[in-house]
């Protein structure tokens, strides 16, 4: 089922026309396509991949971690922060904690604790405000 942004589950197809604040209906019935439709699945549905599926999984973002802390480690401001580099432990929790954060398991939260667990272990590290800055850059 079909659920539109006012909420309503018209019987035929609607969208929203450019340059107009109102839903028209489409000739022909329900929407076949959806880019210019405007539209939310059922919450129920199994059918639409989350992020994390879209992205590739956790393979992905474990490349994607590692290849972030790679540059981190080359760093001379966050390498500091890594005496000896990153560890292994590090860079697997750390792809767990994204995963999860983008619709994949639960991992992180079941594993090692969640969100606040996350935080303790950054709360006494003395991270810069610039080094907060270039870790996002």
């Amino acid at each position: 089922m079909t659920r539109y942004l006012d909420g309503r589950v018209p019987s035929g197809g609607y969208r929203l026309r450019s340059g107009r604040r109102r839903w028209r209906p489409l000739p022909g019935g329900p929407p076949r396509h959806f880019d210019y439709i405007v539209t939310l699945r059922d919450m129920t549905a199994d059918t639409t991949p989350s992020l994390y599926d879209w992205a590739g999984g956790s393979a992905a973002f474990r490349a994607l971690i590692d290849a972030f802390y790679d540059r981190v480690e080359g760093d001379d401001l966050l390498g500091p922060l890594f005496p000896g580099g990153v560890s292994e432990e590090h860079r697997a929790n750390v792809a767990l904690w994204w995963g999860e954060v983008f619709g994949g398991p639960a991992d992180y939260t079941e594993r090692l604790g969640g969100y606040e667990r996350m935080l303790a272990h950054h709360r006494n590290l003395g991270i810069t405000s610039e080094q907060r800055f270039r870790s996002r850059h």
